[in-house]
């Protein structure tokens, strides 16, 4: 596809977009260094596009087995030029610390809380409480994250070290994410941009917006196994994500921020977005025990409790999602975000 648009690009909107990014771009210093999306989206000259080339990008083996996923632009770009990243040494010995830092959590996790063993053995259908059940599903896929996130960030320090700066998988904690489109920009994030770039776009992006969301997730169901149970998740990720657009169509961001319940609306709109997601997430990682994950027996379990602790996870959802808009904030005011 990279080959493909090279060959289609005129020489006057391949100088306009190299004009843009070094001339007006804060993060192009005009040295060399140039920022993520030019190094997606600026192509290569032709030269490059050959086969060895290639061949170097499938099997780059610091990213082969798991990831993160670069695009070949961008491969070869830093093939060419290193990135201050890669050969910043306070920055790699920091990121070393935080990946050893989260395996010592995982350790701890893993030693303490029997969510799996829990989850797999199928105690809770008689033994736990909706209230526990949810505990117990939200538990396991905290586990899951940080499982994933060990291993995306061993495989991308492997790359750094090696001169070559892919994308954080894990861009957010799990727990830091109020919409359904915000969770999955940061969970396989890598992932995430090669979809929309590749597959999303060419397909022709928002203006069809829902039939794309469909065939989107249905790829992204069938790339991980072909299984009907992924391709459930996947429909109902589409599903979870409709309600998620529409609301920003009727609610715009722009006109209703100055409303001051407007925080509070969109705290009870990330609270439904977060039972959404965990419902479809315990479809798609087997959150509970079952062919289906624990999703016909799991779901009918959690929503079985007395209306005070329904009540309870949601004030507890709720106050998550205002701590969050509030880090958000936060974010901006350091530009320190990672969307």
């Amino acid at each position: 596809m990279d080959l493909h648009w090279r060959e289609q690009e005129s020489e006057a909107s391949e100088r306009l977009a190299v004009a843009n990014h070094t001339e007006s771009c804060k993060e192009c210093d005009g040295g060399g260094f140039q920022c993520y999306k030019s190094r997606v989206q600026i192509h290569r000259p032709m030269k490059d596009y050959n086969f060895i080339a290639y061949l170097c990008y499938l099997l780059y083996a610091p990213l082969y087995l798991a990831g993160p996923i670069m695009t070949f632009n961008d491969f070869m770009s830093q093939t060419k030029t290193r990135l201050p990243s890669t050969t910043n040494h306070s920055q790699l010995i920091r990121y070393t610390l935080r990946l050893i830092l989260c395996v010592v959590l995982m350790e701890t996790f893993q030693h303490w809380l029997f969510v799996i063993a829990i989850a797999k053995s199928g105690t809770w259908l008689s033994s736990f409480t909706g209230f526990e059940v949810f505990c117990l599903v939200v538990f396991n896929l905290k586990h899951i994250w940080l499982k994933l996130l060990i291993m995306w960030r061993f495989f991308r320090l492997w790359a750094l070290l090696d001169g070559y700066e892919s994308v954080e998988n894990m861009g957010r904690c799990m727990m830091n994410n109020q919409s359904a489109s915000g969770f999955w920009r940061n969970w396989h994030r890598s992932f995430n941009r090669w979809i929309v770039r590749y597959v999303y776009v060419p397909l022709g992006g928002s203006r069809l917006y829902v039939l794309n969301l469909l065939v989107t997730f249905t790829f992204v169901a069938l790339w991980h196994d072909l299984e009907m149970k992924l391709i459930t998740w996947g429909w109902f990720i589409c599903l979870s994500i409709i309600p998620e657009y529409l609301a920003g169509i009727y609610f715009p961001h722009k006109k209703w921020e100055s409303w001051r319940f407007y925080q509070s609306l969109c705290a009870c709109g990330a609270v439904v977005n977060i039972w959404l997601m965990v419902c479809a997430n315990i479809v798609g990682f087997g959150a509970l025990s079952g062919d289906d994950g624990g999703f016909l027996k799991g779901i009918p379990k959690m929503f079985s409790s007395d209306i005070m602790s329904i009540m309870g996870m949601f004030v507890f959802w709720f106050s998550v999602a205002q701590v969050g808009f509030s880090y958000r904030r936060w974010e901006e005011m350091t530009e320190k975000s990672t969307e």
